[in-house]
């Protein structure tokens, strides 16, 4: 069979159900295969929303979720406490997400999404055509180095030369991507390798001599850390992405509740014990009071799964004199930004199993804090949002661009909901392409993209991929008519919107948000003074929708 079959073939061994991409000559001949099989082609409008909706799309899919199916629910206050009979549901089987670009300038377009993807760990297939095999290195047209530039941001890339190693490789590549600490694979295939004759050999099971990732913690450092939780008067949980990328989330809820240990989060780990009392919120330099206070407090510190950066912990002086447990896959993260006293390489959820099993009996009755019941005054922008995690049902995705908008969507909790966006990178332009990419995973769920002005324009184009796969995409654009995280950080330091040449003012250039949204036949509408009747409007609706709030 031809090449670009095989890869076709193979890619339908691993259960891929949808790819995201944009065609160009030296990727063509393997999108002209995928056109005869089943897998769905999302055509994009730039090759980085095809790596962040891969993204996001890896990270809904094989999800099981709980979120309503009686649309009468949509409007009930209440809603977020309503469980349908029917609704746990188990998503797709392939929990990875592949895009596929063309050589040159289109591979390197998706390195912004590569390089998010590793820094958050998140699973995705990346396909780049290239140039025939006798051109590479010769600065051909639309040639580019993409495995030697992408090679920081990946787990690991592929030039691929013989057309008979495809299938093993597009499984190797796959099992990398999973295995141990996740993240991006990159497969570089020259045009004249796609249109080549190839045997298609059906690979064995995957073993790698060099690629051994521990799973199962050591029992006497685990041992020990049991001990040393049971001894602690003012035990806290740091709970990280690694939690859900692991697939732990209920182990976590399990130990921390059986155990009455508060959790914090980091924004990574955002989602994980939605709504129940023991979670604190998010901890880091844009966290909760509630959790942050913990944080100081703390005697013992257990860390789950999280890499604990400096927006987590901007001041890793106040963890001195804590006694720190950290448990996670990646061996490299243990002590790089905090020394623990008991380091763990371990799989997140073998490490809580594990644990758990070695505590005789819960080690408390009552959690030594919990969040507090003092209400504080809010701005009306987290009234709006408040207003909108009211209405959401459960399940609801919230994609978030990178911003002072990240930081107001970051406090929205919705039961059951999943909060998605750019952490380690920060990427702007990441919040339409990555909820196109969701909805795709899962059309069940509500899923809802909210982004900056700033942000937006970097994706905005992809306002065509909604209106061509009628996608119900709802869309809230916070319009604060700047790059508000970048004034007030130039503020912070003596700047002020113009110094030095620059300026984060937006307002010059903006489009008609609402009159851009209804040129390609989307539903849209302009909200100033935070009317909240436009919350019940955008969730009605049964296609996509678009707000411009206006602050």
């Amino acid at each position: 069979m031809l090449t670009s079959e095989a890869i076709v073939k193979a890619l339908e061994n691993e259960g891929v159900k949808d790819i995201f991409g944009l065609p160009g000559a030296a990727i063509n001949p393997f999108l002209a295969a995928l056109a005869k099989s089943d897998i769905n082609f999302t055509l994009v409008r730039a090759e980085s929303a095809a790596g962040f909706a891969a993204n996001g799309y890896a990270r809904i899919s094989g999800q099981a979720g709980v979120r309503s199916t009686n649309t009468d629910d949509v409007h009930n206050t209440n809603a977020v406490s309503v469980l349908s009979t029917n609704a746990v549901g188990v998503l797709s089987t392939n929990p990875i997400g592949v895009c596929a670009v063309t050589s040159g300038a289109g591979a390197l377009g998706l390195l912004p999404a590569i390089a998010c993807a590793y820094a958050d760990s998140i699973p995705i297939i990346a396909i780049t055509g290239q140039v025939k095999t006798a051109e590479v290195g010769s600065d051909a047209f639309q040639e580019a180095d993409i495995t030697g530039a992408a090679e920081p941001f990946v787990k690991y890339s592929y030039l691929v030369k013989n057309p008979n190693d495809i299938p093993s490789i597009i499984k190797e590549a796959f099992y990398l991507a999973k295995a141990g600490r996740q993240g991006p694979v990159l497969i570089d295939i020259p045009v004249d390798v796609q249109e080549a004759v190839c045997e298609y050999i059906m690979p064995g099971d995957i073993d790698l001599r060099s690629y051994k990732p521990t799973i199962d913690g050591n029992s006497f450092q685990i041992r020990k850390a049991v001990e040393l939780i049971a001894g602690a008067k003012r035990p806290l949980i740091i709970a990280g992405g690694g939690v859900i990328s692991s697939g732990a989330k209920e182990q976590l809820s399990i130990f921390a509740r059986r155990h009455s240990i508060p959790v914090c989060t980091t924004m990574m780990g955002l989602g994980i014990m939605t709504g129940e009392s023991l979670n604190l919120g998010m901890i880091g330099m844009f966290g909760d009071s509630d959790a942050n206070e913990a944080l100081n407090a703390a005697d013992t510190l257990i860390i789950v799964g999280a890499r604990v950066g400096e927006r987590s912990i901007p001041d890793p002086s106040i963890t001195k004199g804590k006694d720190i447990i950290h448990a996670d896959i990646d061996p490299a993260e243990l002590g790089k930004n905090i020394i623990p006293t008991i380091p763990i390489v371990s799989d997140c959820k073998s490490f809580l199993q594990k644990a758990d099993e070695l505590f005789s009996e819960p080690i408390s009755s009552e959690p030594w804090t919990k969040r507090s019941n003092i209400s504080t005054t809010a701005d009306k922008l987290t009234e709006y949002l408040k207003v909108l995690a009211g209405y959401a049902r459960p399940g609801t995705v919230i994609a978030a661009d990178v911003g002072n908008n990240q930081i107001a969507a970051s406090k929205i909790r919705i039961k059951d909901g999943v909060f998605i966006t750019s952490g380690g990178m920060g990427t702007m332009g990441y919040g339409l392409p990555a909820a196109i990419g969701a909805l795709t995973a899962d059309k069940n769920r509500d899923v809802i993209c909210i982004s900056g002005d700033g942000g937006f324009q970097m994706s905005m184009a992809e306002l065509a991929t909604v209106k061509a796969y009628s996608l119900p995409v709802k869309i809230i654009i916070i319009n604060d008519s700047s790059l508000g995280m970048v004034r007030d950080a130039a503020q912070k330091i003596g700047f002020g919107d113009i110094a030095e040449g620059f300026s984060t003012d937006l307002a010059p250039g903006n489009p008609d948000f609402a009159a851009l949204a209804k040129s390609y036949g989307i539903t849209s509408e302009t909200v100033r003074d935070y009317n909240t009747d436009s919350i019940k409007r955008l969730l009605e609706s049964k296609s996509a929708y678009l707000i411009d709030l206006v602050i």
